[in-house]
């Protein structure tokens, strides 16, 4: 950045001095031309890429350039580019994606970004062994409102297609956003909504039907540009949902969301009770912790008490802090999800917030998935980059996470075990945090080559906030 700003400098002088030659008998030349110049390159200096894209300035609640950067980049990296519409499964139980984006059928053109679901091929069996989804219960896959409906067309038999009505019968439904999604090929007489019902994840819409420019009975499903029928679709994601083995079709890992692709067996993530009650039972609180140390590694951190307070914000999100070390939770309407990281590498905040970068409250044991957290840096390290190299920094780093089911002194228990993605010795090679209900974390253990270090909660105070 500095030598952006240096080179916009000289050329700013070197253009005002050559205006002075040119100009020498007029007055103009000693301050409107030189002054605007030296303006326009120095804008032109400070967008450069060293300085950030305006948006890491303008984010409101930011205190720093490259702090902007890390929220912008960590919200991309989770929920894919701003605007991005996010849908949920709209069907119950575990089913193929027959036709997906740029698919060489029907999904191309303005109409490329649009999904298909059908009921999977069973294990071990042929595709004319495909169990039929006619008649399966079709679920709103956003919040919003039901903008448009179509009841009337009529079912096809198979092999036969209507291509006068080409989404056969369909809801069109608009989310808080202004966002538009429809769902097509439903059975005629079935759809359930009226226009201007609200609708949310467990509204029934209809059911699955053969309807429109369909040969078999299956579920379309695409976001598009307005609320008129046959609008230009847009790229979606889909989100909290199972990605099933295709051997088996049970479900193996879990994401917040993602694109999904043709032959992906996919399945909707409803809650796990126990899990959701773990989660959003956590007390705000001041708890005492230990620490101990095997191997060769020094404790960088005192050997005596360690003192962690768990407040609970006025929005309803949590903060953990030991002493200037922080970390924030949202309850958010998957999970319990970190959403601000102030720690060292080396302390108790930034090993948590491994563990804690998403819990799913629809996982259990042997489910994995992998989320992001922002980079931690020793305290030293991080002075250096502040001063000197503020944009590495803002960087994130990718965490594979696995979830086990326990009991701890009796009580339900869950285990969450995070592992980078990214070798570095910044970072643990693993880390493995239990959790119960009402006290919330309950031990850390956090492996490095040379050793482990483990954290034990001894008591815990529950407080009001």
């Amino acid at each position: 950045g500095l030598f952006y700003a240096v080179t916009g400098g000289a050329l700013s002088a070197l253009i005002a001095a050559l205006v002075q030659i040119l100009f020498q008998q007029s007055a103009v030349s000693f301050l409107p031309i030189p002054f605007a110049i030296t303006l326009y390159i120095g804008l032109i200096a400070f967008a450069a890429p060293p300085f950030g894209v305006l948006e890491d300035r303008c984010l409101p609640g930011a205190t720093r350039p490259e702090e902007s950067k890390t929220v912008r980049d960590w919200l991309q990296a989770r929920w894919g580019p701003p605007g991005t519409p996010l849908l949920g499964v709209p069907l119950q139980g575990a089913v193929e994606i027959t036709q997906g984006f740029d698919a060489t059928l029907s999904h191309r053109g303005a109409w490329r970004h649009a999904l298909d679901f059908q009921r999977p091929v069973p294990p071990g069996g042929t595709k004319d062994m495909r169990p039929s989804i006619w008649g399966e219960a079709v679920y709103s896959p956003v919040s919003g409102k039901v903008a448009r409906m179509t009841d009337t067309v009529l079912d096809n038999p198979l092999g036969q297609a209507n291509f006068a009505d080409n989404w056969g019968n369909h809801v069109i439904l608009e989310t808080g956003s202004g966002d538009h999604v429809l769902l097509g090929h439903l059975m005629q007489g079935s759809i359930a909504v009226t226009p201007g019902q609200y609708a949310d994840y467990t509204t029934h819409v209809g059911l699955a039907g053969n309807s429109g420019r369909s040969t078999v009975p299956h579920v379309h499903l695409h976001a598009q540009i307005g609320d008129t029928a046959g609008a230009p679709t847009r790229d979606f994601r889909m989100a909290n949902y199972f990605v099933c083995e295709a051997s088996s079709h049970l479900a193996t890992e879990w994401r917040a969301s993602g694109h999904v692709a043709r032959g992906d067996v996919v399945m909707a993530a409803p809650p796990n009770p126990d899990m959701r009650a773990i989660l959003a039972g956590i007390l705000p609180g001041r708890s005492i912790w230990t620490v101990s140390e095997t191997g060769d590694r020094d404790l960088t951190e005192t050997s005596g008490p360690l003192v962690i307070e768990t407040s609970l914000q006025e929005n309803g999100d949590y903060k953990i802090r030991q002493d200037n070390a922080s970390l924030g939770l949202a309850l958010d309407f998957d999970g319990l999800r970190l959403n601000a990281l102030n720690a060292p590498s080396d302390s108790l905040i930034a090993a948590m917030a491994m563990c804690l970068a998403t819990v799913p409250f629809s996982a259990f044991a042997g489910l994995k998935w992998s989320d992001w957290v922002p980079r931690t840096y020793s305290t030293a390290v991080q002075k250096y980059l502040n001063t000197l190299d503020p944009r590495q920094a803002a960087q994130l780093d990718q965490i594979s996470l696995v979830c086990d089911a326990t009991l701890k002194d009796g009580a339900p228990a869950i285990v969450i075990t995070a592992t980078p993605q990214r070798r570095s010795p910044q970072l643990p090679l693993r880390c493995e945090m239990t959790i119960t209900a009402q006290r919330g974390p309950l031990q850390l253990v956090v492996r490095h080559a040379a050793g482990s270090r483990t954290y034990d909660q001894i008591s815990f105070e529950p407080r009001e906030r």
